[in-house]
């Protein structure tokens, strides 16, 4: 498991949008889907 991965999941379980977490995030949409994905 990768600290990226957990950083990911708390984004989006703050924010509840996948699609503004990735902004956060500055990655993708699918990057998101698939960090949790792997989770």
């Amino acid at each position: 498991m990768n600290l990226v991965f957990i950083e990911t999941f708390v984004t989006v379980a703050l924010s509840k949008n996948i699609t503004d977490s990735a902004a956060k995030l500055f990655t993708s949409q699918s990057t998101v889907s698939y960090r949790l994905k792997e989770l």
